[in-house]
């Protein structure tokens, strides 16, 4: 996680594979005051790796001044010993 001074301006563009992924966020985020200059940008990345990567690369061109990037979302199957709505944090990925 990351602190804010009182008075930093700081976008952060949140990205999922598609909107209902995002409206949880959206939604409990609407609940909460922001601080002065802090703003928060929502976008549908696609579904794929392929989608994804490309709308991605896109949405980082268009939106340079974003701060920070975090990815949101759900996944298929991980492992069967993870009970269903298990937070999982991803320490790298691994194509192939």
């Amino acid at each position: 996680y990351w602190r804010l001074s009182q008075n930093a301006d700081m976008q952060l563009l949140v990205l999922a594979a598609f909107e209902p992924e995002l409206e949880p966020l959206r939604r409990k985020l609407a609940e909460q005051k922001l601080q002065k200059g802090f703003s928060i940008r929502f976008e549908s990345a696609g579904i794929g790796i392929a989608s994804a990567a490309a709308n991605t690369a896109r949405m980082l061109a268009s939106t340079p001044s974003a701060d920070a990037v975090l990815f949101v979302g759900s996944i298929g199957a991980y492992d069967e010993h993870l009970p269903l709505h298990t937070a999982v944090i991803a320490k790298g990925v691994v194509l192939g």
